[in-house]
């Protein structure tokens, strides 16, 4: 099985997308079979990209993205870092699951 990929989209957030549809200028984020995010390799952080050309399938048959990293804010490195949620983030605070206080 590949990577689950998601896309942002501007009313709906994060929506599941096949690599393979992945255009110019969209934003997206991978995660492995387990459904652990794909780290940004440069930052440490979630890794959330921008396509730089529409998809192509590769030489071994597998759909592959000219992309570059979109680094995280410090507002989303601290949220992120302390354990509260952040929407469309995957952590949420005890005292408040899904919600910011």
């Amino acid at each position: 099985m590949s990577r689950r990929c998601e896309v942002l989209t501007g009313q709906q957030g994060w929506q599941a997308i096949a690599r393979g549809d992945l255009k110019t200028g969209m934003v997206f984020r991978l995660f492995e079979e387990d459904g652990a995010p794909v780290p940004d390799a440069e930052a440490g952080g979630p890794g959330r990209w921008r396509a730089l050309a529409d998809a192509m399938m590769g030489e071994d048959g597998q759909p592959q993205v000219e992309a570059e990293a979109i680094p995280e804010s410090v507002v989303e490195r601290g949220v992120r870092e302390t354990g509260l949620y952040w929407p469309g983030g995957e952590q949420a605070g005890p005292w408040a699951p899904g919600r910011l206080r």
